[in-house]
């Protein structure tokens, strides 16, 4: 039987984990890759999700709630960070639960408008567009 001249598929590469520094005195920790995305190179974080215990009170009461903020991913362009510290798993989720950064937050034009009054929403509609 001749030998096997296949070559093996690589390795997947092993997940980075990291504590980005952001221009701004801000921080964000998780998984760290690259990605491109329309023709340039971005810093990718895979931020976990994060849950604590929160004291609220309601009529009244004391409570204790858990918050929540959903796993997401940010993408980063070179010049807004300031510093990359490679770190292990276990130090980047703490880092992660501790800094607590939550992902842009939508509105919609249904949200906008209903914060409105009716008179606001009036000279918004009244305002001719800009050119």
């Amino acid at each position: 039987m001749p030998p096997d001249t296949t070559t093996p598929p690589p390795a997947a590469p092993q997940r980075q984990w990291a504590i980005v520094e952001l221009f701004g005195h801000q921080r964000i920790a998780g998984a760290i890759s690259q990605e491109s995305f329309g023709g340039d190179t971005f810093t990718r974080i895979d931020v976990p999700q994060v849950s604590w215990p929160e004291e609220v009170f309601i009529d009244g009461r004391r409570e204790v709630q858990t918050r929540t903020i959903p796993a997401h991913t940010k993408l980063l362009g070179a010049k807004a960070i300031y510093g990359i510290d490679i770190v292990d798993e276990p130090t980047a989720l703490t880092a992660a639960h501790a800094i607590r950064r939550a992902p842009l937050h939508l509105y919609t034009l249904k949200e906008a408008l209903a914060g409105l009054t009716q008179r606001e929403r009036q000279l918004l509609l009244d305002t001719p567009p800009m050119a």
